[in-house]
């Protein structure tokens, strides 16, 4: 049975924007959202400021990331290219309430049930060549294709939103994508 599995935050969840809030970075703010589609958050504000002001928040801060204005649509149309068999694959933070907080977020967000939702930083874990991933992290794609997965890396959010990255012209990639490997 072929498996398609797709990240959460960055793809499904407006991860960057919910973080920026909560640390006070203006994401208006030309300079700062033309580096942060190049660069990591944590980049600008360091490390461990950004996940101690995160682990603070704890589970509020998971369960309430602002989905996307594409996110039920991209997730239903996975649904139906694959016949259902779609699986959220999550990496937590080392705090665990981002767990119980991602859980709620797919459930609230995508309807989707408990056993759907993997959580797991190994997603290489999953790899076979009937599995698909989904995601942005470019190294979490690389380990995937590495241990016999297919994976297409979303391209950064903000590209999307700005138009640097046409919307339409990731999803025919991505389908042309999930055709070839639903084909093999």
């Amino acid at each position: 049975m072929k498996r398609l599995t797709v990240d959460v935050d960055g793809v499904l969840a407006n991860w960057t924007e919910s973080a920026c809030q909560l640390l006070g970075v203006d994401l208006e703010d030309s300079v700062i959202r033309n580096r942060l589609k190049s660069e990591k958050l944590e980049d600008l504000v360091g490390k461990g400021a950004m996940w101690s002001q995160i682990q603070k928040a704890g589970y509020g801060f998971w369960a309430n990331l602002k989905p996307y204005d594409w996110t039920r649509t991209f997730y239903t149309g996975l649904q139906q290219s694959v016949g259902g068999h779609v699986y959220i694959c999550t990496a937590p933070s080392s705090d665990h309430q981002s767990a119980a907080g991602k859980m709620y977020w797919c459930k609230k967000h995508l309807r989707c049930e408990h056993k759907q939702i993997v959580i797991t930083q190994s997603k290489w874990l999953l790899a076979s060549p009937d599995s698909f991933l989904i995601d942005d992290d470019e190294r979490k794609v690389k380990s995937f294709r590495e241990a016999g997965g297919h994976a297409f890396l979303f391209p950064n959010a903000l590209s999307i939103i700005d138009g640097d990255v046409p919307y339409g012209t990731m999803l025919l990639d991505l389908s042309k994508q999930i055709q070839d490997w639903l084909k093999v």
